[in-house]
């Protein structure tokens, strides 16, 4: 079931989050955080946006939350994704369920377009914002350093209102 974040479910998905800084590339920090920053950050992106949560009986299995892009007036109806799926529950469509929902979301909220932000090489995540619809905008260097190892980000993107461009 997806439903939208409780106050619960902080440390659920502080324990899943940990585990992405702690054993691979697919988050850029690099120290563990704690519920109460977890809470914080929770509360922050349910102020103006949502956060969904895909949940078997009690267990939070993944999560999905969209957030300002950049913090400049013009890219108000721009947000970026992210989303979180548990390591030992991949592969199982939870990552894509979350990620649909919450772009239906999204397209509610008046957003104009959502930026995945994806760390390379993750050819899961590649696929993922594929098969979503989200078309490559870029790819960046050397854009962080973790374990040691420079890291490149792709981004990716998705129009979701039919609203005209002027470009």
């Amino acid at each position: 079931m997806i439903r939208t974040v409780s106050k619960e479910d902080v440390f659920q998905i502080t324990e899943i989050y940990n585990y992405y800084i702690s054993h691979t590339t697919v988050t850029f920090e690099t120290v563990c955080i704690d519920a109460n920053e977890m809470h914080k950050r929770v509360t922050n992106v349910l102020k103006n946006y949502c956060w969904l949560v895909y949940v078997e009986g009690n267990k939070i299995l993944g999560y999905a939350y969209a957030d300002i892009f950049k913090n400049r007036s013009a890219y108000a109806k721009t947000v970026e994704t992210t989303v979180y799926v548990h390591h030992e529950h991949q592969r199982k469509g939870i990552g894509q369920n979350l990620y649909k929902a919450l772009l239906d979301r999204l397209m509610e909220k008046d957003v104009h377009v959502a930026v995945g932000i994806v760390s390379v090489p993750n050819e899961s995540s590649i696929r993922l914002h594929q098969k979503l619809g989200f078309k490559c905008a870029g790819h960046l260097r050397e854009m962080g350093t973790k374990f040691n190892k420079l890291l490149d980000v792709e981004l990716w993107h998705k129009i979701l209102s039919k609203e005209e461009t002027n470009i």
